[in-house]
C-alpha cells in the first residue's frame, strides 16, 4: 500500500476517533471526572493521529521517514497500545490479600443504633477507622456465632493504574464464597488515614 494511501487512512481513522471522543465527552453529562477525562483524551488522541496522518500525507517522498512511510502500521500499533490501556482500565489487575480484622456490632462500632441490614462490621485491625459493612445476613450470622471477634479476611482487590477500583470479600475465617460476600467498604471519622491496602 502506498504511503499516501496509508496516510489518508490514518487521517480517516484519526478523525473518526476524534469525533467519537468528542461525542462521548458531550453526551456523558451524567458523569464527571474520569469518564469525561477519558473521552476528552480519546478525542485528543484522534486529533493527534489525524495530524500525524496529514503530516505523512503532505511531505514529499524524499523527506518521508520510516514511520511516515508506514503510517498505517504506526496507527495499528497505537490502537493496540490504546486497547491494552483500555482493557487495563476496565478489568484492572487483581490481587488477593489477607488482613487481620475483628467483627463488631455496628451499634458498638459507631456508638449509636444502626437500623436495617449491615448491623455487623468487619474492622481492619491496623486501620481501625476503615471497615467493611457486612450486607450478607448469612455471614453476619456466622460471625455472631463465633466466640472469637478476631478473624482473618481474604479480599480480592482490583487495581487500575495503582488505584483500588473494587474489592470482594472471599473468605472470613473458615467461611468462604467463590463469588464473594456482599460488603460495603467505608471509613469512620474525618481523617482515617491511608486505606489498609496502600
Amino acid at each position: 500500500m502506498s504511503p499516501r494511501i496509508q496516510a489518508a487512512v490514518t487521517i480517516a481513522v484519526g478523525c473518526l476517533l476524534a469525533l467519537v471522543g468528542a461525542w462521548w465527552a458531550i453526551t456523558v453529562v451524567c458523569c464527571s471526572g474520569r469518564p469525561r477525562e477519558a473521552a476528552i483524551l480519546f478525542a485528543a488522541a484522534g486529533l493527534a493521529l489525524a495530524a500525524f496522518g496529514i503530516s505523512a500525507f503532505r511531505v514529499d517522498d524524499a523527506r518521508r521517514g520510516f514511520v511516515r512511510r508506514n503510517s498505517l502500521w504506526a496507527t495499528v500499533a497505537l490502537l493496540a497500545l490504546g486497547s491494552a490501556a483500555l482493557a487495563h482500565a476496565v478489568f484492572g489487575t487483581h490481587e488477593q490479600r489477607t488482613f487481620a480484622m475483628r467483627w463488631e456490632e455496628s451499634s458498638t462500632y459507631f456508638g449509636k443504633p444502626v437500623a436495617g441490614p449491615g448491623s455487623v462490621v468487619l474492622v481492619f485491625e491496623d486501620r481501625p477507622d476503615h471497615f467493611l459493612r457486612v450486607d450478607d445476613e448469612r455471614l453476619a450470622g456466622f460471625l455472631r456465632s463465633s466466640a472469637n471477634h478476631r478473624v482473618e479476611a481474604t479480599l480480592d482487590l482490583a487495581f487500575v493504574f495503582g488505584d483500588m477500583k473494587t474489592l470482594r470479600l472471599l473468605r472470613v475465617g473458615e467461611k468462604s464464597s467463590p463469588v464473594g460476600f456482599e460488603v460495603t467498604s467505608g471509613v469512620r471519622g474525618e481523617a482515617p488515614g491511608d486505606p489498609p491496602w496502600k
